[in-house]
């Protein structure tokens, strides 16, 4: 989330030093100086212990930026790439439905990675991965397959796509066209993007790797 930081609470041990006075006991009848007079000392071994509280609590704040996970994925090809993650304490990223990949904040957090293959799940944190729900294989089945993007904060006022694989079958004569609007209507599988806001976005298809 923009601008959001977290808190975390790191507990240390708590020690207890103390310090001694002690004054030692002189023979009966010796003399001693103290201040501007003479007296002979006749107290016995003594002993005062005055206790200091040193804490190790602190609290550690670090902003919810984003991190690079030690979580990785296939680039169509190319290689493999980690995962951007989010920063946030262990506890926080577990409560958000994420996974901790990595650490982040000099370690006081773990770079924490959302990914979603669920049809029909919610997307409601920054920088969410969405792979299809025969991964790593391809999404065989007719059905379709829905997402909804929900915004993790009221300054949101656009959404980016960053497609790191993502291949659909183009066109082909040999199978009945889906969509008669996309590409002339040369397209068998089809992805669309719709919005409560009534804007029209173009429908795609093929391959797609690397686009946004």
């Amino acid at each position: 989330m923009p601008g959001s930081t977290t808190v975390a609470l790191v507990i240390g041990l708590v020690l207890f030093l103390a310090t001694s006075h002690f004054s030692v006991a002189e023979p009966r009848g010796s003399r001693r100086q103290t201040g501007f007079t003479q007296q002979n000392e006749t107290t016995a071994f003594s002993s005062k212990r005055e206790g200091k509280v040193f804490s190790l609590f602190n609290i550690v704040q670090f902003k919810n930026d984003g991190c690079r996970s030690s979580s990785t994925i296939s680039s169509g090809g190319t290689g493999s790439t980690n995962r951007n993650g989010t920063c946030y304490t262990s506890t926080e990223c577990t409560s958000l439905g994420g996974s901790a990949a990595g650490s982040c904040a000099a370690g006081f957090g773990v770079c924490c990675v959302f990914l979603i293959s669920r049809s029909g799940a919610t997307v409601a944190q920054n920088c969410t991965y969405l792979r299809n729900p025969n991964y790593p294989n391809a999404y065989a089945s007719t059905s379709q397959v829905s997402y909804t993007v929900q915004k993790c904060d009221k300054s949101v006022c656009r959404l980016r796509l960053d497609f790191e694989s993502f291949t659909l079958l183009g066109t082909g004569n040999d199978v009945e066209l889906v969509d008669e609007n996309s590409l002339g209507g040369m397209c068998r599988d089809t992805f669309t993007v719709s919005s409560n806001t009534g804007n029209s976005l173009p429908i795609i298809c093929g391959q797609n790797t690397g686009q946004h």
